[in-house]
């Protein structure tokens, strides 16, 4: 009778002792002086034998399992000790040590695998598991795997997981299977692949489909030959018994074409270039690859074939080969076709992906605090690295950007400050050279509105100063003389329009006007080699005894020697463009750079300052200055 440790007395009892004890904390010992319903109440299993089942017949006999336990039981226990002989072992707590009956498990129970570091998973899993797991995965990933020998082993004789992961990978129906003689897993190589497949070179990515091989630019030259150059050695010279068969051969064997620079464009003859290509103007070349012309010398040498084989013969051997040939190459028309409209279309979705992932990186840039501008974010490194990623963008990537932003974008916002100080200033570099020029061509024939409104205002203070002339030093005139021009024209109605609102004064203006209307009212008092006091000017930027200049001298003594000082008379003199002064740009100020010879050098000069001139002598009663 097959024993069943289920149904036994045995598991029975120890069911009910495990429903019946209740599940506690461990609590401190108890102590043999405290009261009886303290202590803890112990576990007796005679109300539990007294509710078993009555036995049956079969199990109150001898060979049955139910009996048989239990003569095993007390037939192997001690005999029981007298309870004034029985001393108890404590525990530490001074709980007395129970001894824990164990029951019989149940050996048909199994527990789960437990993988564990310090002990590898040695059990080997069927070769169809493998195969289902494989076909999963991207080819690239299966000539990874194939670097191990127990999954190479695995691979190699099974061409249909190369072609299941090839199909799941592509998921595209009408991708060709590779051409003929070429297996999936050299076809996986073909396609995905990096390296030359003829030497060490492990950049290389170009595959030439006409070859069925990969090859790095040395190589590829060292394997091709011009059509020109084709079957004109070795036995087949070009005035040879079988030149008239070089055509034949030639239709034997796949032909590449390539362009004027020999750059590799496609397989086979097309009527009109496939849409991944370009035909250019300057034609197409026939090259033909070495390996395939030595074979196909060497099976004609191998045939019957002579000078004096007849026409029938030279077709019974080319003709099979040229079928075969326009089918092979056909097939590989195809392969080729979709690999390149594949690069095509897969070119097409990254840039959107890329597209798509800075759009989305620019405006979580600008929830930022401080936002981080776009500009800015196009110069952190980080951003351009992770717009190149082909994948579709999460606030995962984002969180992980956000932190290196975090650290370059304080570099980067202060370059970006300097460049955009520089270009401003270019553009006004820039803005002020047009200006010249313009201002040139429109006043080199002194007819432009505005020369003649100051020319007539001008006139009007000249003939003001003639009459008090003899009241006036000869050191204020020239001073006098533009102060009355400026705030005459500055109140005037009568302002043409300029360029930017009605028209400003500029320097040139006062060129203008000195040399056509004040240096003719002195041009009598001038005497040769004497300078008169009249046209001579101080520097407000240099000492005293720097001396006096005329005034185009002392303008350019500005732009010289107050250029890079960083003061009022350096911005005042702008033009670095040039050794001359900015007569065509730089605005008329009230208060012209320039002192009399009376008057004491400060150092600085203030080109808005609208005080009352200083004249030689208390002359404010002749002369009403506003």
């Amino acid at each position: 009778m097959e024993f069943s440790f289920e149904h036994s007395t045995m598991a029975t009892v120890a069911a009910a002792i495990a429903a019946e004890t209740p599940r506690r904390k461990r609590k401190a010992p108890v102590s043999n002086d405290e009261p009886e319903n303290v202590k803890r109440q112990k576990l007796t299993i005679s109300p539990l034998l007294s509710h078993l089942p009555p036995l049956t017949d079969s199990e109150s006999s001898v060979d049955s399992p139910r009996s048989s336990h239990f003569a095993f039981s007390s037939a192997t226990s001690r005999s029981p000790t007298p309870p004034s002989n029985l001393t108890l072992k404590k525990t530490r707590g001074g709980r007395p040590k129970t001894k824990v009956v164990p029951y019989p498990r149940n050996k048909q129970l199994k527990l789960s695998t437990r993988l564990r570091k310090d002990r590898p998973f040695t059990k080997e899993l069927p070769f169809e598991i493998w195969q289902g797991i494989f076909g999963f995965c991207s080819p690239n990933f299966l000539l990874k795997v194939c670097t191990v020998s127990y999954f190479d082993e695995i691979l190699a004789r099974n061409e249909l997981t190369w072609k299941l992961a090839r199909q799941e990978y592509y998921a595209d129906p009408d991708m060709p299977d590779p051409p003929p003689g070429v297996s999936e897993k050299e076809y996986a190589r073909l396609l995905t692949g990096t390296g030359c497949q003829n030497c060490d070179e492990s950049k290389t990515r170009k595959t030439y489909w006409a070859y069925q091989r990969r090859l790095c630019e040395k190589c590829h030259q060292e394997s091709i030959v011009v059509e020109k150059q084709a079957f004109n050695d070795s036995g087949f010279e070009r005035l040879g018994q079988y030149h008239e068969m070089r055509a034949l051969m030639l239709q034997c064997i796949p032909v590449a074409k390539y362009d004027s620079w020999e750059k590799y464009q496609w397989v086979g003859n097309y009527d009109e270039p496939p849409a991944w290509g370009k035909l250019y103007p300057n034609g197409q070349r026939n090259y033909y690859q070495r390996s395939r012309i030595d074979d196909l010398k060497i099976e004609f040498s191998k045939s019957s074939l002579n000078a004096e084989s007849t026409q029938e013969e030279i077709a019974a051997f080319f003709n099979p080969k040229i079928a075969a040939n326009e089918d092979y190459v056909s097939k590989l028309q195809a392969v080729e076709d979709w690999c390149e409209s594949f690069k095509v279309m897969d070119k097409e979705g990254k840039k959107a992906l890329y597209t798509k992932r800075a759009d989305y990186y620019k405006n979580q840039a600008l929830l930022m605090d401080p936002p981080l501008e776009a500009e800015a974010l196009k110069q952190c490194e980080s951003f351009r690295g992770a717009v190149r990623i082909a994948r579709e963008p999460t606030s995962k990537s984002w969180s992980i950007l956000e932190g290196k932003l975090k650290i370059e974008r304080v570099p980067v916002e202060e370059k970006l400050a300097k460049k955009r100080h520089h270009d401003a200033v270019q553009e006004f570099r820039r803005q002020l050279r047009q200006d010249y020029q313009e201002n040139v061509a429109r006043r080199v024939m002194q007819d432009a509105p505005e020369q003649l409104l100051v020319s007539e205002l001008a006139g009007a203070v000249i003939k003001d100063l003639q009459q008090k002339r003899a009241e006036i030093a000869n050191e204020d005139l020239i001073h006098v003389f533009f102060r009355r021009v400026f705030d005459t024209y500055q109140t005037s109605d009568s302002k043409p329009e300029g360029k930017r609102g009605k028209y400003q004064l500029i320097m040139d203006d006062a060129r203008y006007v000195f040399y056509k209307h004040f240096r003719p009212m002195i041009q009598d008092e001038i005497q040769p080699n004497i300078p008169h006091p009249a046209l001579q000017v101080k520097c407000p930027g240099c000492p005293d005894n720097f001396g006096t200049r005329s005034f185009a001298e002392h303008m350019r003594h500005i732009h010289t020697s107050h250029l890079y000082e960083g003061t009022d008379l350096s911005n005042f003199s702008a033009n670095r463009d040039s050794v001359e002064f900015a007569w065509m740009y730089r605005e008329w100020p009230r208060n012209l750079p320039m002192l009399a010879s009376h008057h004491k050098s400060t150092g600085c000069w203030n080109p808005d300052d609208c005080s009352a001139y200083q004249y030689k002598y208390d002359l404010s009663d002749l002369l009403d200055e506003a």
